[in-house]
């Protein structure tokens, strides 16, 4: 009895052995499959840990020596390993590294549509989710955030980024995880939440450099770049710019060095020097040219349009003109209607007032009938000021009020801070000096609560500041 008990116990020890050492064996090949694969990404490439796992799991079934081989000879090219995985796998392997284009199922597809910024084709593909695994509905989760932030609901694509970035820490998928902080990151910038937003960027960015996953670490660097503008920290901006450009061109990535100088190209615009900033996206268009990234040509129109406007170069409505023609056949809605929206600017700066006033309301008409994050109280605002420089001050009070409706709404302080302070003008035009006072107080309170020092000095200057105080 007391021998089968120990024969019993060594059994079990054994197969639980064999277990763990079958389990340290598929994770030894995972990390190895997983740093080939993303070492062969560039930016915008699509690439999933599930096609890693399912390597990993063929593998540990072989025979040491023929992992070996196949490990061995990794940097050989992709041969051996194509020959002893199943053709599914495989067809897998050659959409990561851009040799095949189209996807073999449901979760594929709609992320192939994101990384085509297809918002459109991803929203039908969602609506139309079947029932999916752990794994693939964690993915499904974070398809869903992205569509809530291009619709600017914040809160919602933060939760759902979240939630997913939690299961796919648990089940390993690291690089889904980091794709989740950046994604978060985007949400909390967009709130002006620089520090948490960062935090996020940080977070993945680590991650990234233990996948040695090199364009995503620039992206992410890139990114960094972005937040540091938003919070006017310039010369933190720029090295983190370098260092991204760095890693694009070790790793031959064309693509991802021209969306880098174009956010060179950004930074030197809000710093004021529009000719490196025009300088700056010509170089990115001729990449993007040689390469035919259409949305990347559609960003370098873009970009120009807003540098040749801050130039006071007439050719400003022609590039808005073919950035607003490119980012609608893109099918990119937000900033399509950004473009519409500067050449309406560009349009009242040339006192070409009725031409401005006309695709400002086609795009009050269109924008609410999109899915987007575009704020239409900025065209509301613009509309405003046309009334008011053609002094029909009742009919710009009347907008403003509606741009106000639209900034409160989305809890955008600042905005309605400038829409009290322009109904303060209207207001106090129309003889209405009480109710120009109150809303000119409200007015430096949105401001003050917006945490934008900048808008609340500009508005203690005005000029109808001290017109109010004196009456």
């Amino acid at each position: 009895m007391i021998y089968l008990l120990s024969l019993l116990i060594i059994t079990l020890s054994s197969a639980l052995l064999g277990l763990y050492i079958q389990q340290m064996k598929r994770k030894v090949i995972y990390k190895i499959i997983e740093k080939h694969l993303l070492a062969q990404t560039n930016m915008g490439s699509w690439y999933s840990s599930s096609v890693s796992h399912s390597i990993s799991k063929q593998l540990s079934k072989l025979h040491r020596a023929q992992v070996s081989h196949i490990l061995n000879t990794l940097n050989q090219g992709n041969g051996y390993l194509l020959n002893a995985i199943d053709k599914q796998t495989a067809k897998n392997i050659n959409l990561i590294l851009g040799k095949r284009k189209t996807a073999s199922d449901f979760i594929q597809k709609a992320e192939l549509a994101l990384l085509a910024f297809d918002c459109e084709k991803l929203e039908k593909l969602i609506r139309a989710a079947p029932p999916l695994s752990k794994k693939d509905s964690f993915r499904l989760s974070y398809l869903k955030a992205h569509l809530h932030l291009k619709e600017g609901d914040l809160e919602t694509a933060s939760i759902l980024a979240s939630s997913a970035a939690a299961g796919f820490h648990k089940i390993g998928f690291l690089y889904e995880e980091a794709l989740c902080y950046m994604l978060n990151s985007n949400a909390y910038r967009a709130c002006g939440i620089v520090d948490t937003s960062q935090l996020m960027l940080q977070s993945a960015l680590k991650i990234f450099q233990n996948l040695e996953a090199i364009s995503k670490q620039a992206e992410c660097l890139g990114m960094l770049g972005m937040l540091m503008i938003t919070d006017n920290r310039f010369s933190e901006a720029e090295a983190y710019f370098n260092q991204a450009l760095s890693l694009f061109q070790n790793q031959n990535d064309t693509n991802g060095c021209a969306s880098i100088i174009n956010q060179q190209s950004l930074c030197a615009l809000i710093c004021q020097s529009p000719p490196k900033a025009i300088k700056l996206a010509q170089k990115a268009l001729k990449i993007c040219e040689a390469k035919k990234n259409l949305h990347g040509i559609a960003f370098c129109y873009d970009i120009l349009a807003q540098a040749k406007l801050a130039n006071n170069n007439k050719t400003a409505l022609t590039y808005a003109c073919k950035a607003a023609n490119l980012y609608q056949t893109n099918k990119n809605i937000s900033a399509y209607l950004e473009m519409l929206q500067l050449q309406s600017q560009i349009l009242i700066r040339q006192n070409k007032i009725t031409a401005a006033e006309k695709i400002l309301r086609n795009i009050i008409s269109f924008a609410p009938t999109q899915n987007s994050c575009f704020h239409i109280a900025n065209a509301y605002n613009l509309l405003g000021i046309i009334y008011l420089k053609q002094k029909d001050y009742r009919r710009a009070e009347g907008i403003f009020q509606q741009a106000l409706h639209a900034e409160l709404h989305n809890e955008r302080w600042s905005g309605a801070a400038i829409d009290y302070a322009n109904i303060a003008i209207t207001s106090l035009n129309r003889g209405n000096i009480q109710q120009s006072k109150k809303h000119w107080k409200t007015a430096l309170q949105y401001a003050e609560q917006s945490n934008n020092k900048q808008l609340l000095e500009l508005l203690k200057e005005q000029k109808l500041n001290s017109i109010l105080h004196q009456s």
